[in-house]
């Protein structure tokens, strides 16, 4: 089983409690990238200890504690990128691009799969993540994420990733992305 790094509870990274860092997003880190490497080992375990509850007859508040720690370490990701726009191409990312679309799994609750994508579309812009999503054949997972049963939520946030992959800079959506979207999403 995952030993999960926590001190009384509240999830601890390299030092640096994640509810805090998250909170207060201007707080500069001292080793900005080896933060963003332990934030990914830590996710892909509490990603797998979620699947794991998620499998057997764990108890409501167990599941709720990784939960929300899997939304704490995406929220986490996207802060410490936007903080250092130099880890968009590290090589953490086609690495553990995995994580990103296996939390796409109908195991995983809306709410996760939307805190997965936002992060994914903060860090999509980088060439070499593109090439690893492509080359690790993980874009069909990711377009899954446009099926008929996924919510506008979904399906908007997948266009972006999208969008934003096939740009390599984050923007605002085009009139032609605009178009796509509305083909896959209600109104």
């Amino acid at each position: 089983r995952y030993a999960r790094p926590t001190l009384r509870r509240e999830l601890q990274i390299a030092g640096v409690y994640i509810r805090f860092f998250n909170e207060n997003v201007y707080a500069r880190l001292e080793d900005s990238k080896r933060f963003f490497e332990q934030l990914f080992e830590v996710l892909d375990g509490e990603t797998r200890e979620y699947q794991h509850l998620v499998s057997g007859s764990a108890s409501a508040e167990a599941l709720d504690v990784v939960g929300s720690n899997v939304k704490l370490l995406w929220e986490a990701i996207s802060n410490v990128v936007n903080q250092d726009r130099h880890l968009q191409s590290h090589p953490t990312l086609p690495r553990h691009i995995r994580l990103f679309v296996d939390t796409l799994k109908p195991v995983f609750t809306e709410d996760l799969q939307v805190k997965a994508l936002s992060t994914l579309k903060v860090v999509a812009q980088s060439e070499e993540l593109a090439q690893s999503m492509i080359a690790g054949l993980h874009l069909p997972a990711l377009l899954s994420g446009l099926a008929p049963n996924r919510s506008d939520a979904i399906r908007v946030l997948v266009l972006d990733v999208l969008d934003a992959m096939l740009r390599g800079r984050r923007r605002s959506p085009s009139s032609s992305c605009r178009r796509a979207r509305s083909s896959f999403c209600c109104t």
